[in-house]
């Protein structure tokens, strides 16, 4: 179950079928949503660099804000109601 969410600059990619965060490639165990807002048309290609949030466990997010791949912006931990 994921219990943290995260905000992450990530470089993205691109194939024959989609455009997505490069991040998808590394991680597919976290969740994530494009919150850019703006296509990807519209990117620079250099650094071609997107914001996504995440959802995600916590050695997962250790593991992320441990690489440079990645710039994680801001984190919590993701309290659901009792």
């Amino acid at each position: 179950m994921a219990n943290y969410q995260a905000l992450v600059t990530t470089a993205w990619t691109a194939d024959a079928t989609s455009n997505r965060p490069a991040f998808h490639d590394d991680y597919p165990a976290a969740s994530w949503s494009d919150v850019t807002g703006q296509p990807v048309e519209n990117i620079v290609p250099a650094p071609n660099l997107c914001n996504i949030v995440i959802e995600c466990d916590l050695t997962t997010l250790n593991t992320i804000e441990a690489d440079v791949n990645y710039l994680v912006i801001w984190s919590e931990e993701i309290v659901e109601p009792t």
